[in-house]
C-alpha cells in the first residue's frame, strides 16, 4: 500500500495514512487512492502526534465508511483505539497492557497489544513504584 493516498474530501483534503483497510468494491480496483476505508492506522511521530489526534481525526470522522481509527505510539506500548459505536459516537479505548486487545469485527480480526510491537525495539510501559517521602 506504499504511496496510497486517501481522499478524505475529494479535491480538498488528501492524506497518506500509515495503514488503511477498505472493503469497498470501488477501492479494490483503486491503484493510487482509496475513498472508503473501514480502518485507518497512524503511527505517531513527535512532529505529527497532535495533528493526528485532532485535526486529522476530525477530518477522518467525515468518512462514512470509517469505523476504526488506531493511533500507535513509537515510544512505548500504547495504542489509542477509537471505534464508531452503533449510536454514532466515537468510543476510545487505551491499550497499554500486554493482554489488552482490539477487535475489528468488520475484518474478523483480533489483535493483542503485543502483536502490534512484535519485532520492534519499543518497550512496554512500566509502572514505577511509588516513592514515599522520608519520615
Amino acid at each position: 500500500m506504499d504511496g496510497m493516498r486517501l481522499a478524505v474530501r475529494e479535491k480538498h483534503y488528501y492524506t497518506y495514512p500509515n495503514v488503511m483497510v477498505s472493503c469497498h468494491p470501488d477501492d479494490r480496483e483503486a491503484e493510487q487512492q482509496y475513498q472508503y476505508p473501514v480502518v485507518i492506522v497512524e503511527v505517531l511521530s513527535p512532529s505529527a502526534e497532535t495533528y493526528d489526534r485532532t485535526l486529522k481525526f476530525n477530518q477522518y470522522k467525515k468518512l462514512s465508511s470509517l469505523r476504526h481509527y488506531v493511533l500507535v505510539s513509537q515510544k512505548t506500548w500504547v495504542v489509542a483505539w477509537f471505534q464508531l459505536t452503533e449510536h454514532g459516537v466515537w468510543a476510545h479505548t487505551a491499550l497499554a497492557e500486554a493482554d489488552d486487545f482490539s477487535t475489528i469485527p468488520e475484518l474478523n480480526l483480533t489483535l493483542k497489544l503485543t502483536e502490534n510491537y512484535n519485532e520492534t525495539n519499543v518497550v512496554p510501559m512500566r509502572v514505577l513504584p511509588l516513592s514515599l517521602p522520608d519520615a
